[in-house]
């Protein structure tokens, strides 16, 4: 994908970029919801460029490990996950309050609402503190983007389960409609309603946070795949995120799945996003599923 440059084809991942770019909502409602469809789609895509229908992305717990995992700093020639960064430890980004605070309303514009205090801090802030590319619209040029989202989605799967906290319902007006991606490519608001039971995938953690994490601690990124089209590093220790195809919360299968919406087909890729790498691999090492090959 990233040997790919031409930006109008969804093989390569200029073309992903500028869908963030063009359409992403910041500071407005569906910011969390919009995303959680946006790698949702960009999965999709890799399964496709890869051949690998068992392909999920991973997502780096910054609220357990705050440092950005060594693979995303190695400047090795020919690092797929490195790119120019300011910072690489995002450990003064980390906020508690929109957990501690917001204990009940989801929505904008209601009392203690938790993705707009999510969305200022910590989200805003990772990206901030990182700086270059991840600081821009373009920010999905860095490859740790995508982990990043992955654990924005994962926190707010984490606040939706039970203990008070609300979203509206899905029946409600709020989940009425589409969310656009690209010309011909959108999904109903309704399926971001929950990763669980309407996309089909799961987290093996999916605590909120309750403390922060000592400053020095060593990056970690949490997978979503049993099987990737590139190598381990020796000594990885693997805990991907969980997609469900056979079982919801067990070590799973990595089987596709079609689910047929009212709008249109979805595919449900049935993910597993589970695990835990230490200095992991990331999902951006994508780049080199096929890239090869020009494709």
């Amino acid at each position: 994908m990233q040997a790919n440059t031409n930006a109008a084809d969804p093989n390569s991942w200029q073309y992903w970029t500028n869908v963030h770019a063009n359409y992403c909502p910041h500071k407005q409602p569906y910011f969390l919801a919009w995303h959680r469809g946006y790698l949702y789609y960009l999965e999709r895509q890799i399964r496709l460029v890869s051949g690998d229908v068992g392909f999920t992305l991973p997502y780096w717990d910054w609220f357990t490990n705050p440092h950005v995992p060594a693979e995303f700093t190695d400047q090795a020639s020919g690092n797929p996950l490195y790119c120019p960064r300011l910072n690489t430890n995002v450990y003064s980004a980390l906020d508690l309050s929109p957990w501690a605070s917001s204990t009940v309303n989801f929505q904008r514009g209601t009392v203690n609402s938790f993705e707009e205090k999510f969305e200022t801090a910590p989200h805003n802030p990772v990206h901030n503190i990182i700086g270059n590319a991840m600081a821009t619209m373009q920010s999905p040029r860095d490859p740790i983007f995508y982990l990043h989202h992955a654990n924005v989605d994962r926190l707010w799967h984490a606040w939706a389960l039970p203990d008070g906290r609300t979203m509206p319902v899905p029946s409600d007006p709020y989940w009425a409609g589409t969310f656009t991606y690209a010309s011909g490519l959108t999904i109903l608001k309704e399926q971001t309603y929950s990763a669980r039971t309407r996309l089909g995938y799961d987290y093996d953690r999916a605590s909120r946070p309750t403390t922060m994490p000592p400053q020095a601690q060593v990056g970690r990124i949490i997978r979503v795949c049993k099987h990737w089209p590139f190598a381990q590093s020796p000594g990885n220790r693997l805990l991907p995120r969980h997609g469900c195809s056979q079982h919801r919360h067990g070590r799973a299968l990595d089987r596709r799945r079609e689910r047929r919406h009212a709008a249109r087909t979805v595919d449900d890729g049935a993910r597993h996003r589970r695990g835990r790498i230490d200095g992991a691999c990331s999902a951006a090492a994508i780049r080199h599923s096929r890239a090869a090959r020009g494709r």
